[in-house]
């Protein structure tokens, strides 16, 4: 039976969450699957925000995966999990560069959408040294992930062995699908569990 998490809220928090996992009760041989946002980050630090119509220049550049499921599913493979991924990007650059960053972090992209069109997501992130704060400018990925873009079969199979779901409210549709599929799933092993008692109660009846 797989606990579901959900989780919306932004990116640096969600490491938090998944860095808080007992790791006692999901040891590494689980698999952990997620549904959500993959995303390639262009962080700009600046010593202070501009203002309207200002030019300024960046104090640092660096360009790296991101997304509030890309973050937990990095974290979490480090942690020692075998996360699986249930997400959607282009056959571009960008789609091509996040896929190769999350199976270098050893993350399980066989689940992966890929469109051959359209652009995989993207978002500008101003980080103001000043205030310490970042200001997230995001580009959704197109087309859209929609439920029917993962078959039965697949959703079956990426569920399979499950001890813990993640879904981060980005891909809401398909985020759906997966909890009732979860939720469906649960309902089968409690009437098969009720069915085995039953069975026991028959062959092996409580002594008054």
């Amino acid at each position: 039976m797989a606990d579901i998490l959900f989780q919306k809220s932004q990116c640096e928090n969600v490491i938090s969450v998944v860095s808080g996992f007992p790791t006692a009760s999901y040891p590494p041989s689980k698999l952990d699957p997620r549904c959500g946002s993959v995303t390639e980050d262009f962080l700009a630090a600046v010593a202070a925000f501009p203002n309207p119509d200002d030019k300024i220049r960046s104090t640092s550049f660096q360009i790296q995966g991101g997304g509030n499921t890309g973050n937990a599913l990095t974290c979490a493979a480090r942690l020692g999990l075998k996360p699986r991924l249930i997400s959607k990007v282009a056959d571009d650059a960008r789609g091509r560069g996040i896929l190769e960053e999350l199976e270098a972090d050893g993350i399980d992209t066989s689940f992966l959408v890929v469109s051959k069109e359209g652009n995989s997501p993207f978002t500008y992130v101003i980080v103001d040294k000043q205030t310490k704060t970042r200001t997230c400018i995001h580009t959704p990925g197109f087309p859209p992930m929609i439920p029917d873009d993962l078959s039965k079969s697949s959703l079956l199979s990426a569920l399979d062995g499950v001890r813990l779901i993640y879904l981060d409210g980005r891909l809401h549709e398909t985020a759906l699908v997966v909890a009732r599929e979860i939720e469906e799933e649960e309902e089968e092993e409690e009437e098969e569990e009720e069915g085995r008692e039953r069975e026991r109660e028959v062959f092996h009846p409580h002594k008054g």
